[in-house]
């Protein structure tokens, strides 16, 4: 298990990003502000337990409003128990191909073993 911290970076274009990010994290306007004056983490969500696959969803999600050019978005994976704070940010970000990676290979183990 892992868990992935996201983070808002450059947002160019707040009010945009604001509605998107509300949209999957339901969280309100006034915190996703403050994440993003404070550079501080929009989420911090665990991969691989019960709920994998709203994680799996709302991650991509939030990947596609940085693919979109709305804001940038720094990654992080840490183990369930570490804390951001504590986090060696050179030795905890990844990229958004390295988390697609991560997503779309428990998609291919799991339909792998739903055809046996």
């Amino acid at each position: 298990m892992s868990k992935i911290i996201v983070v808002p970076k450059d947002v160019t274009n707040r009010s945009e990003f604001i509605s998107r990010v509300r949209s999957v994290t339901k969280q309100g306007m006034a915190e996703i502000l403050k994440c993003i004056d404070d550079k501080s983490p929009l989420v911090e969500w665990e991969l691989f337990l019960n709920n994998h696959d709203d994680v799996a969803m709302n991650l991509k999600a939030l990947l596609a409003i940085a693919d979109d050019g709305v804001g940038e978005l720094l990654l992080y994976e840490l183990m369930p128990d570490e804390a951001f704070a504590d986090c060696p940010v050179d030795q905890c970000e990844i990229t958004a191909e390295i988390l697609r990676g991560i997503l779309d290979k428990h998609d291919d183990e799991r339909a792998q073993l739903d055809r046996q």
